[in-house]
């Protein structure tokens, strides 16, 4: 499979966006098909991490990361492109999910050790973070959240559930808004962390969301 690598920030451009259109094309024509979206549908899996390597390869995993963490410093001009694209294949890899909620959320956080771990990672497609923020349905307003975040041992003790989190069936780790003493925080989860559960719900789509 071919396809133009993003260019960073300064270089972006009418001609450019033309090129990461076209690499998005090449993509959709070579990297995948629609028996390979039916196979995946329905899955526990959802969506392959390899191809979601190759969409890291071309950069686009990093279009919304600022270029000191690892990413291309772009905007969703260019995120757009390759998101239309993708829909148009019905691409199951959760590119909004997580290259667009989670890489924007972490990064707009104000852990820097954090960012400086976790976001060349996620733009790598080595770590696949999902957001967990939503508690119920049509309450879009982060800061009613009713999960507690209690000093613990360094760190916090999490207790609340969240719902309605998009590309969880592969995340690697979980963005968890909570309330803490001294207001809302944002707080990286691993999967495997002990005493988090996560059960996915099916949708229409084949697709899932999570509740963890």
């Amino acid at each position: 499979m071919t396809g133009a690598i993003v260019p960073p920030a300064a270089a972006i451009g009418t001609e450019h966006r033309a090129l990461l259109a076209d690499s998005v094309a090449d993509f959709i024509t070579r990297g995948t098909d629609i028996a390979r979206v039916r196979r995946l549908r329905g899955t526990s899996t959802e969506y392959d991490r390899a191809v979601w390597k190759k969409m890291a390869e071309l950069g686009w995993l990093g279009i919304l990361v600022p270029e000191q963490y690892g990413g291309l410093g772009l905007g969703l001009t260019e995120m757009a492109i390759v998101a239309r694209g993708l829909a148009r294949a019905l691409v199951p890899e959760p590119l909004t999910a997580t290259a667009v909620l989670a890489a924007t959320a972490l990064a707009a956080g104000e852990n820097e050790a954090l960012k400086r771990d976790e976001l060349p990672r996620l733009v790598s497609g080595e770590t696949l973070p999902a957001l967990a923020w939503q508690e119920a349905a049509g309450v879009l307003d982060a800061a009613a959240s009713r999960t507690r975040a209690e000093p613990f041992e360094g760190g916090y003790k999490l207790s609340g559930v969240k719902r309605f989190i998009p590309g969880a069936a592969q995340a690697d780790a979980f963005l968890v808004t909570a309330q803490a003493a001294n207001g809302i925080v944002l707080l990286w989860l691993p999967r495997d962390t002990p005493g988090a559960q996560l059960e996915l719900e099916p949708l229409a789509d084949g697709r899932s969301f999570g509740t963890l």
